[in-house]
């Protein structure tokens, strides 16, 4: 949670500081502590990646980001009443270099019953962008394994 924390803690001073995400991301390379950083140089050269993070970030507002601080400091941490309340199949999808959230998917998976947990191969934080072809081959397995409504 603390490192999640401090993600988004940067969101906002990225934000509020009108840094560029290559900008961002040069002093995220600088902090040595963040995890996720070598992820964002795999994925830098790819066609269209840095339009596409861009493009991203400039859409979500100073306001957003520290609503959302807020909201994840004092949201209780309850696994197992989720997993309670669950009752319809659940495909849990997280990045292969999505280091904050791998693990948590591993225990939603584990606590939730009859959860399918895929992890998307060359993936970060974006893996239907990333790489949208296993992204959708997950999404499409999944679907087909559950059973249709019938009523």
């Amino acid at each position: 949670m603390k490192k999640l924390l401090c993600t988004l803690c940067a969101g906002v001073a990225f934000s509020c500081l009108g840094l560029s995400v290559a900008e961002a991301w040069s002093l995220e390379e600088a902090a040595k502590d963040y995890k996720g950083t070598e992820i964002k140089v795999i994925f830098l050269d790819r066609p269209g990646y840095r339009e596409f993070e861009n493009r991203k970030w400039a859409d979500l507002s100073a306001v957003m980001w520290g609503a959302m601080a807020v909201a994840l400091a004092h949201q209780p941490d309850d696994l197992a009443a989720l997993a309670e309340a669950v009752r319809v199949p659940m495909l849990i999808v997280v990045g292969s270099e999505d280091a904050p959230f791998v693990s948590a998917s591993h225990a939603m998976a584990d606590a939730i019953d009859g959860a399918q947990l895929v992890i998307v191969p060359n993936a970060g934080h974006s893996p239907q962008f990333e790489n949208p072809q296993a992204w959708i081959d997950a999404l499409s397995r999944f679907l087909a394994s559950v059973p249709a409504c019938v009523n």
